[in-house]
């Protein structure tokens, strides 16, 4: 069993798929990004003091906040 984690806990350039997103305010704004359960993602990079997190989904990268890095629940992918 793995442990849980959050895209906030990943390890940049490896790629994990999304599990579960919690209820926030930007909840919507992510599931219209694309960034839904089941959906594949790697963290690029984080920025200095990690308040931004850079991920790259399906051919596009996006750019989000640490507290919606927190929100999405992801499990590793080999």
């Amino acid at each position: 069993m793995t442990t849980p984690l959050t895209l906030a806990d990943v390890q940049p350039g490896r790629p994990v798929r999304i599990t579960h997103v919690e209820e926030h305010p930007s909840t919507g704004r992510l599931l219209a990004m694309g960034l839904r359960p089941g959906q594949r993602v790697t963290l690029v990079r984080r920025t200095a003091f990690g308040a931004s997190y850079y991920i790259h989904a399906e051919y596009q990268q996006f750019g989000i906040r640490r507290d919606e890095a927190e929100i999405l629940w992801v499990e590793y992918t080999d």
